[in-house]
């Protein structure tokens, strides 16, 4: 039978960032495949549920309805104005994310699921942070949670590749095409991931402004370890490993290969080039441009835009984010 636990099911948020492999990561925690009665991946929650539907547009369909019912979005609305109830939806699980989280619990519960998950990205966790009423992400009720990290340049650097049509996701044929990367763009778009980091690590282990807060355990992911792993096969178990440390009530090693051949169908390897120096045509000016200084005003204004006027805490997330590898400028 299906493992249960008592008091109804646990939450565990998988934190990450885009292009760090969240999607696939999140469909290996189904074990039995899309229809699994172990866990319930809601994916990007807070983006109106996507990729949810390449998973499993029944339960995509499930989860909405629910919501909408829960939240009285669209209650006003006859059934043709999709596009109006689906902004109203997306506006209220941002304006009350921690009631959002709730509301996943409640679907869990009534599917049977005893793990709920979904994603929570750094930019997000910024967004979600504070609400005036008490409703924000760091109210929200948890059980857990797994952090996946990618380093920041490659995450950078895959998304571009990708946009600009040089990656195997979007053309198999182009996936040793090097392009030139925006530089101050890539750069600008560094203070913020700072910050975003910096959330997702309060979330994480209770390090936060004003204070060190109690959390439920945290398991942090490294991507390149992931998605070293030979096989999906491989992936599913460190998957379901790194979970059991976080959820050990409810998880076995059980019913994985009904996954399988639909992860594996979507698993694209989107960077074959196994370094960033040859990933990209400007290297050389990313490096010059990447220096200490810059590095360091980087750590400074995202450290200060989290702590909220703390100004030990701000010290230190600095020093933290001067010494963390995913901020390396890799060869």
């Amino acid at each position: 039978g299906v493992a249960t636990c008592a008091g109804g099911p646990r939450v565990i948020p998988l934190l990450s960032d885009a292009r760090s492999g969240s999607s696939v990561f999140m469909s290996l925690m189904s074990p039995g495949g899309k229809d699994s009665p172990h866990v319930l991946p809601l994916f990007e929650l807070f983006n109106y549920f996507s990729h949810l539907n390449i998973h499993s547009a029944h339960l995509a369909a499930r989860a909405v309805s629910f919501f909408i019912e829960q939240l009285g979005a669209g209650s006003n609305r006859s059934g043709h104005e999709h596009k109006g109830v689906t902004a109203e939806l997306q506006r209220l699980l941002r304006q009350k994310p921690a009631r959002a989280v709730g509301i996943a619990e409640q679907l869990g519960r009534a599917l049977g699921r005893p793990t709920v998950t979904f994603k929570i990205f750094g930019h997000q966790c910024l967004d979600l942070w504070k609400r005036a009423d008490n409703t924000g992400i760091s109210r929200a009720r948890t059980d857990g949670s797994l952090w996946l990290r990618r380093n920041f340049f490659h995450r950078r650097v895959s998304a571009a590749k990708i946009s600009g049509g040089c990656s195997g996701f979007v053309n198999a044929d182009s996936t040793d095409c090097k392009l030139n990367l925006s530089i101050p763009h890539t750069l600008d778009q560094l203070d913020r991931d700072v910050a975003g980091a910096a959330c997702l690590r309060c979330l994480a282990h209770g390090i936060c402004p004003h204070g060190t807060r109690r959390r439920p355990p945290a398991v942090d992911i490294g991507y390149d370890e992931f998605n070293a792993l030979p096989s999906v096969e491989a992936k599913a178990d460190l998957v379901v490993e790194r979970l059991a440390r976080v959820d050990s009530c409810c998880w076995a090693r059980r019913g994985v290969s009904g996954v399988l051949a639909n992860a594996a169908t979507r698993y694209h390897v989107q960077d074959r080039s196994p370094t960033l120096r040859e990933k990209i045509g400007n290297y050389a000016e990313l490096q010059a441009a990447y220096d200490a200084a810059r590095r360091e005003r980087a750590c400074g204004q995202g450290a200060a835009f989290f702590a909220g006027g703390d100004a030990a805490y701000e010290q230190s997330t600095r020093e933290w984010c001067m010494r963390e590898s995913v901020y390396d400028l890799p060869e």
